[in-house]
């Protein structure tokens, strides 16, 4: 293998190692790297499941590091209006309380004439990281059809606190109070870091060179 494939390929890896930041479930063991908690980011006082972060990039339904989410109300900024979405029938709104990164925001919904049961993915958005919060068997009330509920976002520390730039909220798994819920998983299945993946493609590469040089030798 010549020196400039060589170079080619560790110039790649090391790019790609330099850009891509590994995200890790907050419910692994020991402390989280990033100083992510459950705490972070409450429900009517009801502490997060679990958290994943930070990734770098943008948020969607394919890096949230939890499967099987759909995009409910997505990209509410603090100071602006209203974001709306909709999931089997149920109206969603969600608004920021102030211009502030911290304070409540409020989730409103209308449209069931009974408490719903669902599981949802808040996510954080800074301009160019992000966090996200999931909520198993989070439970709706409405009185009646409609309610509401407050999203608290309570990072303690100054440094880990995000500049915040859009509020996200994903959900799965919408059912009534009499339906049975699915069976769990045993954890949150993470999303592939896309920069292992790269790197695994190179390395294949390299080998490849290698072996096809030996045999022409």
């Amino acid at each position: 293998m010549s020196k400039t494939i060589l170079g080619l390929i560790v110039g790649a890896a090391l790019t790609l190692c330099s850009t891509v930041q590994a995200a890790t479930l907050c419910s692994a063991v020991g402390l989280h790297p990033d100083s992510l908690d459950v705490s972070d980011l409450t429900f009517n006082s009801i502490l997060a499941s679990d958290c994943w972060g930070v990734v770098v990039g943008q948020n969607s339904a394919s890096n949230l590091g939890f499967d099987g989410f759909a995009p409910l109300v997505g990209a509410v900024v603090p100071n602006g209006g209203p974001g709306t979405g909709s999931i089997d029938g149920i109206d969603f709104s969600l608004s920021a309380g102030g211009s502030s990164d911290f304070g409540d925001w409020t989730l409103a919904w209308t449209g069931s004439t009974a408490p719903v049961t669902l599981d949802l993915v808040a996510v954080i958005q800074s301009p160019l990281t992000f966090a996200s919060y999931f909520f198993d068997d989070l439970v709706l009330a409405v009185s009646p059809g409609a309610g509401r509920g407050a999203w608290a976002i309570n990072y303690v520390f100054a440094e880990d606190t995000p500049f915040l730039t859009s509020f996200s909220i994903y959900a799965r798994d919408v059912r009534g109070p009499d339906v049975t819920p699915p069976t769990p998983t045993p954890n949150p299945t993470p999303v592939d870091e896309p920069g292992t993946a790269a790197l695994l493609a190179l390395a294949g590469i390299g080998l490849a060179l290698t072996r096809r040089r030996i045999t022409r030798a």
